[in-house]
């Protein structure tokens, strides 16, 4: 066998989107980078079957069986496809004794789809088919997607159930009962989600605190150690913060010191000139030094903010019209003006994208590591990626 055999087939659904089917050889894998749940599977009794007894055109019937399984996949539930222009990659593949077909969760996103044959699965069917169809290769090769199938389309509903979690479901995602999230391609949009989250309940937490005496008294400890998930969001470590910051009212508190944050900086900068500057200093610096304490009292800087309930209602209004990329960008001036130190500073414009970037690299580093990144899977992994705003322009 040789791995530099190659097909790719390209085809519409109905609903016009555009999909790409890559299938080629791969001689070795790492089994342990395919699935977590795989790493103490048996792998005794195991024979790979000799690939010289193959000719061209077993290879090539293999190869087009694969395609038209793929393709019939598709038809059947065009689900499956989750991008407008989609890449479903077939490596044919030893994988010795796990299973005749594995999806590889940790890096199948919205854009791509991967997937492992076992080659002695895929040889086998082929030396069936030869006997079935009596050197018939038409037959072959139609007895060939028949067998693939079923596989093909098992494994591809684990990208559809992925893809449903992802777009389906309004909100939070419940990323504790859902741990397949926390991968390298589906996992990043959760991310985008956290973000996203923590903008939208800022502000309406913000005025809870005050109207109705709600999270006044905050975990600054826990909220502080929540800080380097955005940069290393695929360490296992990091993974683990994000499930308690989803399953806990961490989510809440964090954007509600950002926006608290936002709204002090806006009261001292109005109201100079009718302040005392040493109440506003002392402010400034009691703000700062408050944050340091395992248990934050709010409600001194909530009397301040809430003072002037007409200025106090303009900037929610103008929070609650921010996106998530103004919101951090206007919490990030408000931690400088306000002469809070990075330590205590949680999620700027900056530190996010540089979390998303190296994300990204570590995405390409774990597609490379599997031999899944083609020049097609470059391209769309790409533009995945510059369409959450995760790269720069």
């Amino acid at each position: 066998m040789t791995e530099d055999m190659e097909a790719t087939v390209k085809m519409d659904t109905p609903g016009g989107k555009k999909v790409i089917i890559n299938i080629f050889f791969k001689k070795k894998i790492n089994i342990k980078l395919i699935n977590l749940a795989y790493r103490l599977a048996g792998r005794k009794g195991y024979k790979e079957k000799d690939f010289s007894g193959l000719t061209d055109e077993d290879k090539k019937s293999i190869f087009l069986g694969l395609a038209n399984a793929a393709v019939k996949a598709i038809e059947n539930n065009p689900n499956i496809v989750t991008a407008d222009e989609f890449a479903i990659n077939l490596a044919i593949a030893p994988l010795k004794n796990l299973a005749t077909a594995l999806y590889d969760e940790r890096v199948s996103s919205p854009v791509c789809a991967f997937v492992y044959v076992d080659s002695n699965y895929a040889i086998n069917c082929c030396e069936a088919s030869k006997k079935f169809a009596n050197g018939d290769e038409e037959k072959i090769r139609e007895s060939l997607s028949l067998y693939f199938r079923p596989t093909l389309a098992h494994e591809f509903r684990h990208h559809e159930e992925l893809g449903a979690i992802m777009f389906e479901k309004e909100g939070f995602v419940n990323l504790k009962n859902n741990r397949k999230l926390c991968s390298y391609g589906f996992g990043i949009i959760f991310m985008v989600k956290i973000a996203l989250y923590t903008r939208l309940e800022a502000v309406t937490t913000l005025e809870s605190a005050f109207s109705v005496q709600q999270y006044q008294t905050i975990p600054m400890k826990k909220i502080l150690s929540m800080q380097s998930m955005f940069l290393r969001p695929f360490d296992e470590k990091e993974q683990e913060k994000f499930i308690e910051f989803n399953s806990t009212n961490i989510k809440y508190y964090f954007g509600m010191l950002m926006a608290l944050t936002i709204a002090l900086n806006y009261r001292i900068e109005q109201s100079r000139g009718y302040a005392n500057p040493d109440e506003i200093k002392s402010l400034k610096t009691l703000f700062s030094r408050d944050m340091e304490n395992e248990n934050m009292d709010i409600i001194p800087y909530l009397r301040f903010i809430y003072a002037n309930q007409k200025e106090m209602k303009e900037i929610i209004t103008d929070m609650s019209k921010m996106n998530k990329e103004d919101f951090m960008r206007t919490y990030e001036y408000a931690c400088k003006k306000l002469k809070i130190p990075d330590r205590n500073v949680l999620l700027t414009w900056s530190k996010y994208k540089k979390g998303m970037r190296n994300s990204y690299d570590e995405y390409v580093e774990q597609l490379e590591n599997r031999g899944f990144f083609s020049d097609i899977v470059r391209r769309l992994v790409y533009q995945f990626f510059k369409s959450l705003g995760l790269m720069e322009q």
